[in-house]
C-alpha cells in the first residue's frame, strides 16, 4: 500500500515483498496509471523491464485507489507470468481498498479529535498541556542530537487590565492577533503554544542564549504593526535556553518565567535572557531592592558584544567607543564618576541592534528607506534594555547618541545642547572609530583624514566642544586614541 500526500512515494504497508528504494517506488506507478486512478478506476498493466522488482521475477502490477481519486493511497498487487488479474480478483482487490479507506479514514479523525485536544481554539496554537509534553520531548532530542534549545515565553502588557475592566473580548482579540504575529515569524521546526490566559510560548530547537533573545527583541520590536494591537500594546518577553541555563525541562520552563516576571517588573516592553547570576541579583532585587550593577553590566555587555561579532570589522567597534568617549570626556573635564558612566555607555550605546536583522546591521552597501528606518530604531531599543537598576541614568545618552548639533539626527530630533552632554560625546566617539576601523563596506581611514571629517561636520552634526576635545588627544599622540581594535 503506498501512501498518498508526500513528496516521494512513500509505503504505508508490504506484504510479501521487501522495502524498495524511492526510484523503485516512483517506477512502480505510470503515467496512465496515474490517470485511471484519478478517475477512480483500477489499472493492470506491466511493470518496467528493469530495477529491483524484475529482478525479483515481478513482472505485472494492479492497482486500485484508496478513497475517491485515490486521495488516501494506492493498494498495489504484483504479479508473475504474463496474465494480470481476473476480473472477480479486481473487484475483491477493490473491496479491499475500501476496507482499508474506511479504517485510514477513521484513523484520521481520531487524530485530528486528539489533535483537537491539545489546540486552544482561539490562537490555533498548541495549549498548555501539549507544551509540557513537547517540551519534553525537545529536551531529550536536543541532549541525543547535542544541540541547544531554548524558550521564549511571551506576553501582552496590560492584558491583565483590560480584563479587570470587563473587556475580555478585546483581550482575546488581542491575543488572537499576537498569535498571528508570532505565527509568522517562526521557523517550520518552531512550536507555539498557549500556556496561560495572556502568555504564548515558543519552543527554539537549536538556538541559544543571544540568538534566542534575538528572536524576542525582533517579535517585541516589530509588534507596532501588527494589525489588531496598534493601540499602544508591548510585549514582555523571558528567554531561557537549556542545557546551558537549565538541566531539565521543568527548570526551562521555570528560568523563562523568571526572565519574563523581571521584563514586566522593570516596566515591560523588554526581553530579557535568563542568567544564573542575574537571576541571583533578581532575588536580592526583591528581597532589598538592591542591584549588583557590575553583574547586570556583565550581561548586557555580552549583548553588546554579540552585536559588535556580526561583522570582523565592528568586533572592538563598542570597546572602542567606551575607550574614546571616556577620554573625551576627562579632556573635557567631567567628573571622574561620570567619565566612567560614559565608558559604560560607549560600551552599551549599540545593544538595542540586538533587535535588528543581520541583513541591516552588517548590509555592506546602501539601505533601503524600510531598512533605514528599521536600524533608526535601536537606540529606542537600547534605551529600553537599559531602563531599570543602575544602568537607567545611561539610558538617555544611548537613546540621543544619533541626535545631531543641527536638530537633523533622530530619534527626537534634538538641537545643540537639548541633547544630553554625553550623547555629544558618544556621537563624536562612534563616528571617531566608523571612520578609522571601517566597517562593513567601508574601509578604515587615517586617523588624520578622520579627524579632518570631524572638524568638517563640526557644528553641524557634532558638538564643536567634544571634536576640539577629541583634536586635543589626537594632536597629544594619545596612546589610548591611536590603538583602536
Amino acid at each position: 500500500m503506498v501512501a498518498a500526500g508526500a513528496p516521494t512515494p512513500e509505503v504505508a504497508a508490504y506484504d510479501a515483498i521487501g522495502p524498495l528504494p524511492a526510484e523503485e517506488l516512483a517506477r512502480l506507478i505510470p503515467a496512465e496509471a496515474r490517470a485511471a486512478l484519478a478517475e477512480d478506476r483500477p489499472w493492470q498493466g506491466s511493470l518496467a523491464p528493469e530495477g529491483a522488482l524484475a529482478a525479483q521475477g515481478f513482472t505485472t502490477s494492479s492497482m486500485v485507489g484508496l478513497g475517491p481519486r485515490a486521495g488516501l493511497g494506492v493498494l498495489i498487487v504484483l504479479g508473475r507470468g504474463d496474465e494480470t488479474l481476473a476480473e472477480r480478483d479486481v473487484e475483491a482487490l477493490i473491496e479491499l481498498a475500501g476496507h482499508a479507506a474506511n479504517a485510514l479514514t477513521m484513523s484520521v479523525l481520531q487524530q485530528e479529535v486528539r489533535d483537537l485536544g491539545a489546540v486552544d481554539p482561539t490562537t490555533r496554537f498548541y495549549n498548555a498541556r501539549y507544551f509540557t509534553n513537547r517540551l519534553d520531548q525537545e529536551c531529550e532530542r536536543a541532549l541525543r542530537a547535542g544541540v541547544p534549545l531554548s524558550v521564549a515565553i511571551i506576553s501582552l502588557d496590560g492584558l491583565a487590565e483590560l480584563r479587570e475592566q470587563g473587556r475580555a473580548v478585546a483581550a482575546e482579540s488581542a491575543v488572537e492577533a499576537l498569535s498571528r504575529h508570532v505565527a509568522d515569524r517562526l521557523r517550520t521546526m518552531d512550536v507555539g503554544c498557549r500556556v496561560g490566559l495572556d502568555e504564548l510560548a515558543a519552543i527554539l530547537p537549536e538556538v541559544e542564549g543571544l540568538d534566542a533573545l534575538r528572536v524576542g527583541e525582533r517579535l517585541r520590536a516589530s509588534l507596532g504593526a501588527v494589525p489588531g494591537l496598534e493601540g499602544g500594546f508591548t510585549l514582555s518577553i523571558g528567554v531561557a535556553s537549556f542545557p546551558s541555563q537549565a538541566g531539565r525541562p521543568e527548570s526551562l520552563e521555570q528560568h523563562a518565567r523568571s526572565a519574563l516576571e523581571w521584563a514586566r517588573a522593570h516596566g515591560g516592553d523588554r526581553t530579557f535572557l535568563y542568567h544564573a547570576d542575574t537571576a541571583a541579583i533578581l532575588r536580592s532585587e526583591q528581597r532589598e531592592q538592591v542591584a549588583d550593577d557590575e553583574a547586570v553590566l556583565t550581561t548586557v555587555a555580552a549583548l553588546a558584544a554579540s552585536v559588535d561579532a556580526r561583522h570582523p570589522s565592528t568586533v572592538f567597534h563598542s570597546e572602542n567607543v567606551g575607550r574614546v568617549a571616556a577620554l573625551i570626556a576627562a579632556e573635557i573635564g567631567l567628573p571622574l564618576d561620570r567619565v566612567e558612566d560614559v565608558r559604560v555607555a560607549g560600551l552599551l550605546h549599540d545593544v538595542g541592534k540586538i533587535g535588528i536583522s543581520d541583513d541591516v546591521v552588517v548590509a555592506s552597501g546602501p539601505l533601503t528607506e524600510a531598512q533605514e528606518l528599521e536600524l533608526q530604531r535601536h537606540p529606542e531599543i537600547g534605551e529600553r534594555m537599559l531602563a531599570g537598576s543602575r544602568l537607567a541614568s545611561i539610558a538617555p545618552w544611548v537613546l540621543h547618541h544619533h541626535e545631531r548639533f543641527d536638530g537633523a539626527g533622530y530619534p527626537a530630533g534634538l538641537v545643540g545642547e537639548d541633547i544630553p552632554l554625553e550623547a555629544r560625546i558618544l556621537a563624536v566617539a562612534d563616528a571617531f572609530d566608523r571612520l578609522t576601523s571601517g566597517g562593513p563596506g567601508a574601509f578604515p581611514v587615517p586617523v588624520s583624514e578622520a579627524m579632518t571629517d570631524l572638524e568638517r561636520r563640526s557644528g553641524s552634526e557634532f558638538d564643536p566642544v567634544p571634536v576640539a576635545a577629541l583634536r586635543a588627544l589626537v594632536g597629544r599622540g594619545s596612546a589610548d586614541i591611536t590603538r583602536l581594535g
